[in-house]
């Protein structure tokens, strides 16, 4: 084939399934600009260890995790905690990759306690620009995907982003708000962080001069310290529910890897 009716093939691969139009290009021989993946310098793996505290008693230990596999990068956050009879396991995992800026790939949240067990998947297609998700109970969605849209848990990568180009900067940080377009069950929804102070942060693995960022959402407010030495990973994170302390996570150990 020669020459090629592109009006033609846009009307042919919109009625098309997406393995059939794959099938099209490749018999018409169609060249896709190669994708470079350029992450940033201060995006490095690492392990960290923390323990879970409630009204100053130890209920609980938790983990988390950066890795690269290939072009992909997997964010992983994993927690058990126990208060007298109630029994709390959580495993939060992103992957995704990096190009001018961070595309989630896939997302899963499972949560299994003394009361209930449920399970959230999201994939994120960026050749459709669709995001199709689902949960235990059945219930399932799909809608479009935008450039600058983030996962419930890889969204602190950005928030990481943002807090070292201020930084590195002279700009004042007094009330600064950040915020990000998050996937929440289906719907688009906007989460923000205030940060408020700067303060150093003690814990198993040393001092840290963090800055602190709070985010209220009706009666629950969460606050995180995040530490400039460790290009703002969190050292320490506060959960509120009602006025009273859900739990507190604080760094015991942290190891970082050089990219290879």
């Amino acid at each position: 084939m020669s020459k090629i009716n592109f009006k033609l093939l846009i009307f042919i691969s919109l009625m098309m399934s997406p393995l059939k139009l794959i099938a099209l290009e490749s018999t018409l021989n169609i060249e896709k600009k190669p994708t470079t993946l350029h992450p940033p310098t201060w995006l490095k793996p690492y392990s960290a260890s923390y323990t879970i505290f409630r009204d100053d008693d130890k209920s609980g230990k938790a983990t988390r995790s950066l890795k690269k596999s290939g072009e992909s990068w997997e964010l992983l956050s994993y927690s058990k905690a126990k208060v007298l009879f109630f029994t709390d396991k959580r495993t939060e995992k992103s992957i995704f990759q990096w190009h001018q800026s961070l595309h989630p790939l896939s997302y899963f949240y499972e949560i299994k306690n003394s009361f209930k067990k449920q399970l959230t998947k999201e994939f994120f297609d960026w050749d459709l620009k669709v995001i199709r998700g689902k949960r235990t109970n059945k219930n399932q969605w799909q809608i479009p995907l935008k450039e600058g849209i983030s996962d419930p848990l890889n969204h602190q990568l950005l928030l990481r982003e943002q807090l070292i180009e201020i930084n590195n900067s002279a700009q004042s940080f007094s009330n600064k708000t950040f915020s990000f377009d998050i996937t929440s069950k289906g719907t688009i929804q906007k989460r923000s962080y205030q940060l408020v102070a700067e303060e150093t942060i003690t814990t198993k693995a040393g001092d840290f001069e963090s800055y602190k960022l709070v985010r209220e959402r009706g009666s629950r407010k969460t606050i995180l310290w995040m530490a400039k030495e460790l290009d703002f990973i969190p050292v320490k994170i506060y959960q509120e529910k009602d006025g009273e302390e859900q739990g507190t996570m604080v760094l015991n150990n942290i190891t970082t890897f050089p990219l290879q």
